[in-house]
């Protein structure tokens, strides 16, 4: 399935899931639903598009149900607005305190 990244890269709940996920680490729905502020109905149905997609894995550890970003899925610009992205919230983070 190929991926219409202006879709994904405009849906607000897909793209904080993509900056939620960008560190490689494993998160539950509940965990990545309660970080990013929606309810897990919403998170689910956005994890389960970019699952579907390629961009997001998922994978069974004990009994839970844990997800993370598909890096190789991701083309190069992709990754770079992610990353310019992610600078410019730590800098809102940094200059509105």
């Amino acid at each position: 399935m190929t991926v219409d990244w202006l879709r994904v890269l405009g849906d607000g709940h897909a793209l904080r899931i993509l900056l939620e996920l960008d560190d490689g680490t494993p998160r539950t729905l509940y965990s990545v639903s309660r970080k990013i502020g929606t309810y897990p109905r919403t998170t689910r149905t956005r994890l389960r598009l970019l699952v579907k997609t390629g961009v997001v894995t998922e994978e069974r550890l004990g009994g839970a149900l844990t997800y993370r970003l598909n890096r190789n899925a991701l083309p190069e610009e992709v990754q770079s607005f992610l990353a310019w992205l992610r600078a410019q919230t730590s800098n809102d983070r940094i200059t509105s305190r």
